[in-house]
């Protein structure tokens, strides 16, 4: 007999589908787009997700580490993207749900912080966290 195989839920798509699913309901933000890369053209108001890495807890467990850079057209819009998007996952944290996946904590590693894009002139707020997901059975 063979083990079970545990797939984990991807962790930029369980994140994307979070920020994208609660940004439109917070005031201001309804035309803030998430997503996984840069889109084209780029839009006012845009999240990208980044895996950067993250470590196997057991074999049902993980914990991805994600960067949520938030991009504005101003430094001060940026930052406030990036702290809407904090409390978003703040909040999937407390509520044990990051985009439809079970979670049992998010932690931050790193709040929202000024961190130039260096390809464009568009401002952005990066933050890194540690989302811990459950692995589901193939």
């Amino acid at each position: 007999m063979s083990a079970e195989l545990i797939l984990a839920p991807d962790p930029v798509e369980v994140v994307v589908a979070e920020l994208a699913r609660v940004l439109p309901t917070v005031d201001g933000y309804t035309k803030a787009v998430a997503g996984g890369y840069v889109p084209s053209p780029r839009p006012a108001l845009f999240v990208r997700v980044r895996s950067v890495g993250g470590a196997q807890d057991d074999v049902a467990h993980l914990t991805p580490t994600v960067t949520v850079e938030a991009y504005a057209s101003s430094d001060g819009a940026a930052a406030r993207l990036g702290w809407v998007c904090h409390a978003i996952m703040l909040a999937a944290g407390r509520n044990l749900s990051v985009g439809g996946h079970p979670c049992s904590s998010v932690g931050v590693f790193s709040l929202p912080q000024d961190l130039p894009d260096p390809t464009t002139d568009q401002s952005r707020s990066t933050a890194t966290y540690a989302v811990s997901l459950r692995g589901v059975v193939a």
